[in-house]
């Protein structure tokens, strides 16, 4: 083996080890264990989300008081402006903001 492979594998190989190794002690010793641990495992084995369940929450009134903001107090945000050229006001001012 020539002197240029063994250079190659070196580069290729071991400098990126040594990075992910040295990344992984400055977390080791920033954060401590347990980051460093997910750190590892997480690029290793890589990460895993919970199973999706199927869970439905009662539709009780005050949940949909406590929700009406995310349809109703955004609505300015979404309207048309005049400036838009769309030649469609009839979203402004409304309450919902949908034309």
């Amino acid at each position: 083996m020539s002197r240029r492979w063994k250079i190659a594998i070196i580069v290729l190989f071991l400098i990126p080890l040594l990075a992910y190794l040295a990344v992984a002690g400055m977390i080791y010793r920033m954060l401590g264990r347990q980051y460093a641990s997910g750190f590892v495992k997480g690029t290793l084995f890589g990460l895993q989300a919970r199973p999706l369940t199927s869970a439905n929450f009662k539709r009780t009134q005050a949940r949909l008081n406590r929700g009406e903001h995310l349809t109703h107090g955004s609505a300015n945000r979404f309207a048309r402006s005049r400036q838009d050229g769309c030649g469609d006001d009839s979203a402004i001012g409304s309450k919902d903001g949908l034309p």
